[in-house]
């Protein structure tokens, strides 16, 4: 489950102020939010976007699923900033 969560993971990532996978590039001003579903012991991510597409991110142990949720709602925070922001 760990490797799937791992490979889920590197097949995302961001570029400038857009998150790219291998089939699909989402500019950060698009994307609304980063939602978590559970399950039992087990989750799923997907982005919303401006529009209400869903996009699944990655399915798997509830905290591995929540980690890569939380760090990318946090990415995505500092990708959507203007370029002159100040973050103190």
């Amino acid at each position: 489950m760990v490797q799937l969560v791992q490979a889920e993971l590197s097949g995302w990532r961001f570029e400038g102020a857009e998150l790219r996978s291998h089939r699909l590039r989402l500019p950060a001003g698009e994307i609304d939010g980063v939602h978590v579903a559970f399950s039992g012991k087990t989750a799923r991510a997907w982005i919303e976007t401006r529009g209400g597409e869903q996009v699944a991110l990655v399915e798997g142990d509830e905290q591995d699923v929540r980690r890569i949720a939380d760090r990318l709602s946090g990415t995505l925070r500092l990708a959507s900033m203007p370029a002159r922001a100040n973050l103190n």
